[in-house]
């Protein structure tokens, strides 16, 4: 009528092999033709390739999937890796800031023991701008 219940028998007959072939693979178990049965002999030359097709496909993407979780896990550590390294700069600049003044404290105490008159340290805590010349009108 409308065409849509004419079957091709050609079309039939090879989606039934392509549906059959794995099915058929599942259930022989060995590749070895000199242990097998006569009547598997000629599963076994047919479905051999295509077992190992899928085989090697399979493990392909097994693999690569693999590598790609290993990929997101070694981005991970290399960020953290990166927060540490930045963490760690950080702290050796601090500490090359904390010898820079030791080194200067260090000057001035021996200033302080090599000087002729007796010093002793002190804090600048104001300035009187008033009595400087600069600031007057």
């Amino acid at each position: 009528m409308f065409g849509l219940f004419e079957i091709d028998f050609k079309k039939f007959v090879l989606v039934a092999i392509i549906l059959a072939l794995p099915l058929i693979s599942i259930n022989i178990e060995r590749r070895d033709a000199g242990n097998s049965k006569w009547y598997q002999q000629p599963f076994l030359i047919i479905v051999s390739p295509i077992q190992e097709f899928f085989t090697n496909f399979a493990q392909g993407v097994s693999h690569t999937t693999g590598y790609y979780v290993n990929l997101l896990g070694v981005k991970r550590e290399n960020r953290e890796l990166r927060e540490q390294v930045s963490a760690y700069k950080q702290q050796v600049a601090q500490d090359v800031e904390l010898r820079l003044e030791y080194d200067r404290l260090r000057k001035l105490l021996d200033f302080q023991q090599t000087s002729p008159s007796k010093l002793s340290g002190s804090q600048v805590v104001g300035v009187d701008l008033w009595s400087s010349n600069e600031y007057s009108s």
